[in-house]
This record gives structure tokens, sequence and C-alpha cells, in this order.
């Protein structure tokens, strides 16, 4: 099947085209009272009510291609939508003043076309970029028994904050030059052995720390957490029933056709010039962004567990290979740069779930925008799309084009890779804060 057709400017939903006046409110609002996420709403209605000016509709036509194969609902079935046009959507917006103790609001406004159409043409991204997304959604969405708080991962992952407490507790500034001066003490320790030739040996220490930690996973399992397990028995007799039925509801799930969706950003740039005093909370320029998203469905067959199997199956009581590398000093560092333990845990199946696939697909969607965007975590603002929350790079009034295509496929079953990202803003601040404790 193929179709295709022109597109006018997209208005929004709301008014027709119509808008409250510029400046609905442009008022100083009590910092008491600006409670942004709860007033707007009310206000977005009250705009509504109050339109009063006509935005003129450009006269540019984008236009839409849809191509796809022969189906027979419910099956999935490949296609390929490539679509640009343009958008000029009210929107409704509360902001932080640049005059003191005052808070600015639009209350409904549209503004008018900015940006160039050629930087929003749909674009078609590599397939080949999403081989590690598409081994990841295979692992992440296979069916497992287990519960959302997870027990040793979680007792493992705080053992790196109660290290960095102690050395808190150490910290002192006048000490700073003394601890910078053993800093560089270590360091001409470790360059010398390396000179040496004893890289081996610290190789070996290495091992050997890492595996005694693995060591120390497996005895505090064996002989602390079992025998609480084994106490707990005898104690909690309601625990065992509530554990049985949640199992019994994940066995009656498998006898009907599930569906499991993974989604991931590959790529995403921005290129947006804040505007001037209290236009800072948008921005004009460009963004893309390349999407990818699984979707399977599946029925599967559970062999259920003795209650006490179960119970540490769903808390989390079990060691596995996620658990070890959560026990190792620090690994949580690694993770804000390479997601080692995310993809440790997609592989972590449960051995008692045989999977039966029913049907399996995934889809690229890349976006391009050009003109006035919403520049979300800017300041002190927030804002309601043509009625919608607004996240950061989400496009007001401007020109965007789409490319989609969703394939029918086999799904990648290679081992999940671990996926890098860049820290964010909070965790770049947690490693320095963690230096200068620990240095």
């Amino acid at each position: 099947m193929q179709k295709s057709r022109d597109l006018p400017f997209d208005m929004g939903a709301n008014g027709g085209g119509y808008y409250a006046t510029t400046n609905g409110y442009n008022s100083v609002v009590s910092p008491e009272l600006h409670s942004y996420w709860l007033d707007l709403p009310a206000r977005y209605l009250e705009g509504v009510s109050l339109i009063n000016n006509y935005a003129t509709q450009p006269s540019w036509f984008g236009n839409q291609s849809f191509s796809s194969t022969e189906r027979q609902r419910p099956l999935f079935n490949s296609c390929l939508n490539i679509k640009a046009q343009g958008k000029m959507y009210p929107v409704t917006y509360t902001m932080e003043s640049t005059r003191a103790n005052s808070y600015n609001a639009g209350m409904l406004y549209q503004y008018g076309v900015s940006g160039s159409y050629l930087n929003a043409i749909p674009f078609q991204p590599d397939w080949n970029d999403a081989d590690g997304a598409s081994r990841r959604a295979w692992w992440s969405m296979q069916p497992r028994f287990e519960g959302e708080f997870q027990a040793l991962n979680f007792i493992y992952e705080l053992k790196d904050f109660k290290d960095i407490a102690k050395h808190l507790s150490k910290f002192s500034i006048k000490n700073v030059r003394a601890n910078l001066v053993s800093v560089k003490r270590k360091l001409d320790w470790a360059a010398r052995r390396l000179a040496s030739g004893n890289a081996p040996k610290q190789a070996y220490e290495l091992v050997k720390g890492a595996t005694g930690v693995a060591a120390e996973v497996v005895l505090t399992k064996n002989f602390a957490v079992d025998p609480t397990v084994r106490d707990v028995v005898t104690l909690h007799g309601q625990l065992a029933q509530l554990v049985q039925q949640v199992q019994q509801e994940f066995f009656d799930r498998g006898k009907d056709v599930q569906s499991s969706h993974y989604t991931e950003i590959l790529s995403e740039t921005q290129s947006l010039v804040p505007g001037t005093r209290n236009n800072y909370w948008k921005g004009v320029g460009t963004v893309q962004v390349v999407k990818f998203t699984a979707t399977m469905q599946y029925l599967y067959d559970y062999k259920v567990r003795d209650w006490i199997d179960a119970l540490k199956r769903y808390y989390g009581l079990n060691v596995n290979a996620e658990v070890v590398w959560n026990a190792l000093p620090f690994t949580f560092l690694v993770d804000y740069f390479l997601k080692v333990g995310q993809a440790i845990g997609y592989m972590q199946t449960d051995p008692n779930v045989s999977l039966r696939q029913v049907q399996y697909c995934e889809s690229l969607l890349s976006t391009a925008s050009s003109g006035t965007h919403y520049l979300g975590g800017t300041g002190d603002s927030c804002a309601l799309i043509n009625g919608t929350a607004a996240s950061s790079g989400r496009l007001i009034t401007g020109y965007e084009g789409t490319w989609y295509q969703r394939i029918v496929k086999n799904p990648n079953k290679g081992a999940a890779l671990p996926r890098f990202s860049l820290p964010s803003t909070k965790q770049i601040g947690n490693i320095a804060a963690l230096l200068r404790v620990m240095w």
C-alpha cells in the first residue's frame, strides 16, 4: 500500500489558530504562589476561554508519503512513513523573571515562524547504529519472575557510600596539602613499580582483589542471607502467601499473549541559541534525534518454584553476575559512562521461564526540527506546548521532518553490549565531589 498527501501548517488543537492576548498574564507573581505545574493547566484553560486574536496560517505546504506491506490484523507489518510539516503551536509558560522576586507568565501565546525548512528535511538514520540497541532490546524484554526491589544489589550498592562517609569523617581543609602530598607519593610508587617490570604483579593484585570481593559475596549469601531466609519461614507465614500469590499471577500471565517494548535514544543533538532577558526559556535553532524502538509479543511457560526459592528470587536475594559487579568498589562510577551493570542485568534470564515468541519488530524514528524550541531545565521555567507538558528541545513553532521505518524481523540475540553515554551534569558533580572527598 502506498499513499501521499500535502500537509498545511499544523496550528495545534486548541482554538483553531486563535490564542489569548500576547501578554495574557505577563505579571509579577508572588514567589509564594508560583506553584508552576499545578497552575499551568488552569492557566491554559483560562487562555482557551479568552482567545481573541488570530494567528495567520503560513502558506507553506509540507508533504507525507506512506508505504507498507500487506497484513492481516493483528499481525505486525513493515512500513515507511516520511513527513515534513510546519508547526505553530500555542504555548503556556511560567518562568522566573529577570526582575527580582517576580515571575512572568504567558497565556496561550502563539509565536510566528522562525527557522529554515532546509534544516528540517527528513533524514534516514543508519540501521547499523542500532545494532547494540537491538541486542539490549531482546534481552531486556525477556520475562522474569522478580520484584522491583532487589535486596543484594541494593546492599552492595550502598557499600560505596559507607566508604565515602568514612573518608568524609576524616576530611579536613587543614589536611588538603598533606592529602595531595600523599597522592603524589602513591603515584610515584606506582610509576616505579611499572618501570621495574612489575606490571604483571599489579594485574595479579587487581584480579586477586576482585575475586576476593566475589568470594565475600558468595560467603555472605551462604552464611548470612540463606539462614536468615530460613528463619523468616517460621516468622512470616503471610509473606509466603504473598509470594505464592505473585508467583501464581506470573504463571497465569504466560498463558495469554504479552507485549513488551524497549526504547533507546541513539543520538540527540541540539544547536539552540537562547533568547535574551525574559525569553531565556526558549531558543531558536535546530534539534535532531534518532530513536530506536523494539516490540515483542510472546507467550511463556513458567516452572513454579518452591516458596523459599521464589521469595529469594522475587526480592533479589540470589547471587548473580550483576550482584558481584555492584559489589566491586565504585562500579557505579563506571556505569556513569559505560552501562556495564545494566548490560549484565539484561543477560540474567530466568531459567524457569521458557519463551515462545509470537512476533517481533523494530523501528527507527529520526526527527529534525528547525525554529523556536523550549529549553527544558533552563533556569526556573516550565511550559505546556499545545496543551501537553514540554520537554527540552520540543518544537514550539517552525518546521519538522520525520523519517519512520518499522521492520518485522527476527530479534538480534547477540550479547547485550554495554551502552556508552556521557554522564549528566549531576553525575559530573558527583564525580567531582567524590574525588575531593577521597583524595
